[in-house]
């Protein structure tokens, strides 16, 4: 059976980490919640939960307004010696039966996993499709034709030559910034052939339903609950 990690940053989330920690708590060995020395809910919260909280002083590195991928590779270094890693976004919450799915296909080392996330806009809503599993209460998929894994769920193994964490030291690029959002999800997604990037037997859900690009530099969208 494969060792599978999880790194997730949260800064000023901890009302999303609330509804989704437990979840990738169950799913994943290990849990790095990455965050700064003065969002102490998300601290209390991780160490609650028995996940490993990862302080950072990069969140600005570079002079970045919000340095993601600095804070992404902080927490695989936390997590030394890795297998498996999983990139995961705070407001993502992972189905029951993940871990499940995840040990019958991750038979492939060059293989660069995502998935496909369904909408749910506010918290009333997720109370219900906790009780319920329906689906239909959320706002379905948008992205199937994007070729790309994007980065609120990247799963890949450290020693996949396209991810060539050996060579470069980290995760995460850091040696450029591309894109709007600037946190380089797309260069890693780009390094792995498209027939080498799969998308999981399970789908997740997104919590909030916020316009894209609202809190790339920093949280700005109101609270979940």
């Amino acid at each position: 059976m494969s060792k599978i990690d999880c790194v997730t940053v949260c800064v000023d989330f901890d009302d999303y980490l609330a509804l989704t920690l437990g979840r990738m708590v169950q799913t994943f060995d290990r849990v790095a919640v990455v965050t700064v020395q003065a969002d102490t809910a998300t601290q209390q919260l991780a160490e609650r939960h028995g996940a490993q909280v990862v302080l950072s002083d990069r969140q600005h590195h570079l002079q970045e307004a919000f340095n993601l991928p600095a804070l992404i590779n902080d927490g695989v270094n936390a997590l030394s010696p890795p297998e498996w890693i999983c990139k995961i976004d705070t407001d993502i919450y992972l189905p029951e039966n993940a871990r499940a799915q995840l040990d019958a296909a991750l038979d492939d080392p060059e293989l660069l996993w995502g998935t496909r996330r369904h909408f749910c806009e506010t918290a009333k809503i997720f109370r219900n499709f906790e009780e319920t599993s329906d689906y239909n209460l959320l706002e379905p998929p948008y992205e199937d034709n994007d070729p790309d894994v994007l980065g609120f769920f990247q799963l890949a193994h450290v020693r996949s030559q396209h991810l060539d964490m050996v060579r470069r030291g980290t995760f995460y690029a850091e040696d450029r910034y591309e894109g709007p959002s600037r946190t380089n999800d797309r260069i890693l997604s780009g390094a792995y052939p498209a027939a080498q990037r799969r998308r999981t037997p399970f789908d997740v859900v997104h919590l909030g339903l916020d316009a894209i690009g609202t809190n790339w530099k920093g949280r700005k969208a109101p609270r979940f609950f």
